[in-house]
C-alpha cells in the first residue's frame, strides 16, 4: 500500500506528462492541499515558490480558509480543519 507522501509524488509525476503551455499545472495546488492536509511536510524543492504562493494565498483569505461556526478560532481547531479531506477543496477556485 502506498503512504500518502508515495501518492501524492506519483499523482504529480503523471500529471507533469500531462502539462503543456497552455494548460497551468494543478501540481501546486494539489501540494499545497497535501500539505495542509498532512500528507507531506513539504514540496519538491522546484514546485517549492508556487506552493509557498498557494499556500499564502488560501492562509490570507478568511473566508476561505477558516472555517465558519461558532467556535473560537485557535491554532488547535486550524489543524483539525486542515486535516479535513474536503478542506483542500478550498483551494481551487
Amino acid at each position: 500500500m502506498l503512504s500518502k507522501p508515495d501518492c501524492v509524488e506519483g499523482l504529480v509525476a503523471e500529471l507533469m506528462q500531462y502539462q503543456t503551455q497552455e494548460t497551468p499545472s494543478v501540481a501546486p495546488a494539489l501540494l499545497a492541499a497535501s500539505i495542509l492536509g498532512g500528507g507531506i511536510a513539504a514540496a519538491p524543492q522546484q514546485w517549492q515558490a508556487k506552493v509557498d504562493s498557494v499556500l499564502g494565498e488560501f492562509l490570507s483569505d478568511p473566508l476561505r480558509s477558516k472555517l465558519l461556526g461558532v467556535y473560537i478560532w485557535t491554532s488547535e481547531l486550524s489543524d483539525v480543519f486542515q486535516a479535513r479531506p474536503d478542506a483542500p477543496d478550498q483551494i481551487f477556485r
